[in-house]
């Protein structure tokens, strides 16, 4: 069994109140997390 540990990109804190939260823009920490899911994905690595 292997375990992998991520968080969630880093988001933005502005929003307008009409937003959702998914509508946040990653800040660039939160750029680089991503490269780290889309790594993942390119190694076929399926997560439960």
């Amino acid at each position: 069994m292997d375990i992998f540990v991520l968080r969630h990109g880093e988001a933005g804190k502005s929003i307008p109140a009409s937003a959702k939260d998914f509508e946040r823009p990653l800040t660039e920490s939160g750029r680089q997390k991503k490269s780290v899911a889309e790594t993942l994905k390119q190694w076929d690595i399926k997560l439960d």
